[in-house]
């Protein structure tokens, strides 16, 4: 969803797999992975970068690989790149007190609407896509071009979706789209990579999120955690992940090479 906005291309060279990206108006690189040594990798990314009379910076380095990455770098924390990860069980049951109000939420939806909910397949492929352009249309009174990128990237995932990987969900309300959510499994890890609802209904996100949770894990009983990914700088976004009482967030960093 995310090539043409940061711009990626890859390589794979000496078995390490390296990805190029373009952010804040710089080059950057991905921490390079692979059955190669890390520290020969950065080697290779220095004399690329001085070929070409660029500065070599990392994105999206995880804190846990701080330690191990070439010495002489510059670390800086880019708190809008940090993932959110929850335990699964605690979304699928919202039970405690720091999710009492998410519960609260939940019920009052259950208890309020005329709902239904659906698996994301061909039969309601299209009225996904109409959703999702009314939701985009809603948007428009905030010029966030990241945003609007996003809704555009949806709407081609929904287009291609019998290729895709992932699997989601429909939530309806008096028979219309009222909100929807995808994800995929990544080993023990849900990622969800969507989630979009109608504000007017009142725990609709909260509801949708916890029955997509249930359902990942009675198809997948290894699911352990759920990760929700960034909140991009946006403070609305940020307040939401957080209210869910994450387990973590995965820190990522810049770093810096002279």
């Amino acid at each position: 969803m995310w090539i043409r906005y940061f711009g990626y291309e890859y390589c794979i060279h000496r078995e390490m797999l390296h990805i190029k990206c373009h952010t804040g108006g710089r080059t950057a690189f991905m921490l390079p992975v692979g059955a190669g040594p890390l520290a020969g990798a950065i080697d290779d990314l220095r004399q690329y970068c001085a070929e070409g009379a660029i500065p070599l910076q990392l994105c999206a380095v995880p804190q846990e690989a701080l330690a191990r990455i070439a010495p002489g770098g510059k670390a800086q924390h880019t708190r809008q790149w940090d993932d959110y990860l929850y335990s699964a069980e605690a979304l699928a049951s919202y039970a405690g007190h720091a999710l009492k109000d998410k519960r609260n939420r939940m019920n009052h939806f259950e208890n309020s609407y005329d709902y239904a909910f659906e698996t994301l397949c061909a039969e309601n492929i299209g009225e996904v896509q109409r959703f999702v352009a009314d939701f985009a249309a809603q948007d428009k009174g905030s010029d966030d071009y990241f945003r609007d990128y996003e809704n555009i990237e949806t709407q081609k995932v929904l287009a291609e979706w019998s290729d895709m990987p992932f699997r989601g969900s429909v939530l309806y309300v008096g028979g219309q789209v009222a909100g929807i959510i995808i994800g995929e499994k990544v080993n023990d890890t849900l990622f969800i990579h969507i989630e979009k609802a109608y504000h007017n209904y009142s725990g609709a996100s909260e509801w949708l999120t916890n029955r997509f949770v249930k359902e990942m894990m009675r198809a997948y009983p290894d699911i352990g955690f759920v990760n929700r990914e960034e909140d991009m700088g946006d403070e609305g976004l940020r307040r939401s992940k957080l209210s869910y009482s994450p387990l973590r967030r995965i820190e990522k960093y810049l770093v810096d090479y002279d």
